[in-house]
């Protein structure tokens, strides 16, 4: 299988799983991950996964084994990269260890995806050469002096990602179009786990789930964000009615860019049951302005109109709401 963090084919030697069970059950051990050899080349380069900012760095440990770093750690050789936020907020690193030497990799440089960072070795508190290949999910961004401070990170399961995507909004956290933010209607987390579809075709992958709501979600009226609904938003507002028609993109560009400022309602109906009323005489049927009759129930007002070809106003308003 091909994988995104070796530059061949490789075979899982130790899932997570089993690493998970052996610190947090069995209390040995210390850290959390995957480990990973190539398949043709059983040592090959290790490269990153995805682009990002490294922000740890060990490389003097070239040439041991079974012997911790400098601050107790047995990680060998080993590069933290920390590639950006999920939509909940939380930052992603990914880590690389018991590398055989560290490819001229510093702390605070940026790396591409792809880019070599060393080579598959036995460094650090190893049993043979393999990458121990670890995803970290943190509650705030580290930094180089807290990037190992268990009370702000989790080891999460890193073998759904090693040939894919990580879970990353974006770049800058952001969705735009033609420089428009997105963000107001679209959450790819929700979007995911709104539709069942969606999550079987792009597991936790947010950038395709970004794509399909630009190409097809929008057209198909899909709800992508907790506070924005398209169908209420076209309903409640009959100048946007007006405006945009049946271009159902139009209605979530417009939130975006004007309404969400205007406090516009996007998720309760603004609508109101006129078939509850109890007002007396409310329902008003009238025929080129002239009221014929009034009317405590809608429906009777409804009827009576169609049969004179007048319309029924809202006696609260003076608004036409029938037909």
């Amino acid at each position: 299988m091909s994988c995104r963090v070796l530059e061949c084919d490789y075979r899982i030697t130790n899932n997570y799983n089993n690493h998970y069970n052996k610190v947090v059950n069995q209390k040995r051990g210390w850290a959390i991950g995957t480990d990973i050899i190539g398949v043709q080349k059983p040592v090959c380069n290790v490269i990153a996964h995805s682009s990002g900012t490294v922000i740890k760095v060990v490389d003097y440990m070239d040439n041991t084994n079974m012997k911790n770093d400098r601050e107790g750690w047995g990680f060998g050789n080993y590069v933290v990269i920390l590639h950006g936020q999920r939509a909940d907020g939380k930052w992603i690193a990914t880590e690389y260890c018991h590398l055989a030497h560290v490819n001229n990799v510093k702390i605070g440089q940026k790396v591409s995806k792809g880019q070599v960072l060393g080579f598959i070795g036995n460094t650090g508190a190893s049993y043979g050469a393999h990458l121990h290949f670890s995803y970290r999910v943190y509650s705030v961004k580290p930094t180089i002096t807290n990037v190992h401070n268990k009370s702000i990170f989790v080891w999460e399961n890193p073998e759904k990602y090693l040939d894919t995507d990580l879970p990353l909004i974006n770049e800058n956290c952001e969705y735009k179009i033609n420089g428009l933010d997105y963000s107001a209607v679209f959450n790819p987390e929700y979007y995911l786990n709104a539709y069942s579809d969606l999550r079987n075709a792009f597991g936790s992958d947010y950038n395709k789930a970004w794509e399909h709501f630009k190409q097809y979600g929008m057209k198909e009226s899909r709800q992508a964000h907790k506070d924005f609904n398209v169908s209420i938003y076209r309903d409640n507002y009959e100048d946007l009615k007006r405006a945009f028609g049946s271009n159902i993109p139009a209605y979530y560009k417009h939130y975006c860019e004007y309404g969400k400022n205007e406090g516009r309602n996007a998720v309760m109906s603004l609508i109101e049951d006129y078939a509850k009323s109890t007002i007396p005489n409310r329902f008003k049927v009238k025929v080129n302005g002239v009221q014929k009759a009034a009317y405590t129930n809608y429906k009777s007002a409804c009827n009576y109109a169609n049969s004179i070809g007048g319309v029924v106003v809202d006696g609260n308003n003076g608004k036409q709401i029938y037909p």
